[in-house]
């Protein structure tokens, strides 16, 4: 019931801003019924595919990754885009980023956060990017606090972001408020 709520709720969002993220903790994205009920959801809930983001760890993805390339690419079958989410924190090499099925990577906020005063993070920001680029992937930023953060991230071709700077967390009530009023 708090998975069909939960995506019931990116749905409400998905209406405003044409689409929704749901994290995957590594154990729930290891579960072998998944594909089933993500379907079962969708169909129940009559929402399309489309709207729907999973974002994976990196370490979800690298603890076995038959299973999580094979599991991916029955999501993307389904019309899921699947996100690589905490982006450079984790285990993965470039090897299995140009094998595994995604459409975007959410940079970490532990680049973006204090990025001003650390030369190598700003780096670091400025290459993710360019590479999802040339691997025709998308990029978030996650943490973005200050408007010099988006606008560095604006200029580097980084379109999508999540962070302080637009809202903090909110009680549903608080959100759908804030949704609805534009």
């Amino acid at each position: 019931m708090q998975r069909a709520l939960f995506l019931l709720w990116g749905f409400f969002i998905s209406t405003c801003r044409s689409t929704t993220s749901v994290n995957r903790h590594s154990q729930q994205f290891r579960q072998e019924d998944l594909v089933d009920l993500v379907s079962r959801t969708l169909k129940k809930l009559d929402i399309p595919s489309e709207i729907l983001r999973l974002e994976i760890t990196e370490q979800a993805m690298m603890e076995d990754q038959h299973f999580a390339i094979q599991l991916m690419e029955e999501l993307q079958r389904l019309g899921i885009n699947l996100y690589i989410d905490d982006f450079g924190t984790g285990y993965s090499s470039l090897t299995n980023l140009v094998r595994l099925p995604v459409s975007t990577l959410k940079i970490d906020q532990s680049f973006i956060i204090g990025m001003e005063d650390n030369p190598r993070k700003r780096q670091m920001v400025e290459v993710i990017p360019q590479l999802a680029g040339t691997l025709k992937l998308d990029v978030v930023a996650e943490g973005i606090e200050k408007v010099e953060h988006l606008n560095f991230l604006r200029r580097r071709g980084c379109r999508y972001g999540q962070g302080f700077l637009f809202a903090r967390p909110l009680p549903v009530e608080d959100a759908t408020e804030l949704i609805a009023s534009g």
